[in-house]
């Protein structure tokens, strides 16, 4: 009795561990190895993959893991302006017997809504006067996923003698391309403005600044970044200036968490 009882106790175990190892070896995990995308809009390709930064290494150890990549991929979408309709459908290929993986291809659509808004915004000042700007914004500008903003203003100064009447112009954006692997920034901004009086000379700011991020590893990048300005006081004064910038940074640990 006693050879039997351990009999089924060990015949128990060595099913257990069987079953636990088979679960362990056949436990799915995924990868996603293609992203796909069906734009409808001016939206760049390039620019939206990049904004979203899908990882195409990491791999997945089960489904509720990669559920949970997916969710926050739909919500990331989901809550950008630019779009008002956004899907996420999935595809799984055949899974590696060697490896246990399962490539993943995704295929992202989206719709645009509209992105283009002018809105008036009159402002009085008992102390300096009245201002009436019109302000054009632009959310997806040349489909770059940033914001363009121009602003027109009609300013009638009264706080100095004479008073005066200002028309001003505004206009600030950013454009991000690519040069072969590498994103390129640029950034520029335009300010104008003129006293419709004699003697004034106009007002101008102009900015410009462009910059490339270049990965060394998957830790550590450069920055490179070269700007330039120029200026037109109302008194003839005019000066410009260009400068460079080189920058390092390293991501010196990728979980930090604190204790009290």
């Amino acid at each position: 009795m006693r050879k039997v009882c351990k009999l089924i106790i060990y015949t128990s175990l060595l099913i257990f561990a069987s079953s636990f190892l088979f679960a362990q070896t056949s436990a799915k995990k995924y990868q996603i190895t293609s992203v796909k995308y069906n734009i409808q809009g001016i939206t760049r390709e390039s620019v939206l993959d990049e904004g979203l930064n899908i990882d195409r290494e990491k791999i997945f150890n089960n489904q509720e893991e990669f559920d949970e990549y997916l969710s926050w991929l739909r919500g990331n979408l989901d809550n950008n302006r630019i779009f008002k309709d956004t899907s996420v459908q999935v595809f799984y290929g055949t899974r590696d017997a060697s490896t246990g993986i399962t490539p993943v291809e995704l295929l992202i659509s989206t719709t645009e809504t509209h992105n283009k808004i002018v809105v008036p915004y009159p402002r009085i000042n008992s102390n300096t006067g009245t201002q009436i700007k019109v302000k054009l914004r632009d959310y997806n500008f040349m489909g770059s996923m940033q914001m363009f903003d121009l602003d027109f203003t009609y300013t009638y100064y009264t706080a100095d003698k004479p008073k005066r009447h200002i028309i001003g112009l505004y206009t600030g954006f950013m454009i991000p391309f690519r040069v072969d692997d590498y994103n390129i920034y640029w950034n520029n901004s335009i300010d104008v403005s003129k006293t419709l009086k004699e003697g004034y000379k106009p007002y101008v700011a102009l900015f410009s600044n462009a910059s490339v991020n270049v990965p060394i590893d998957n830790k550590s990048s450069m920055n490179f970044s070269i700007d330039g300005t120029y200026t037109h006081e109302t008194n003839k004064t005019q000066y410009a200036t260009i400068g460079t910038s080189i920058s390092y940074s390293r991501v010196l640990t990728e979980n930090l968490s604190m204790g009290l």
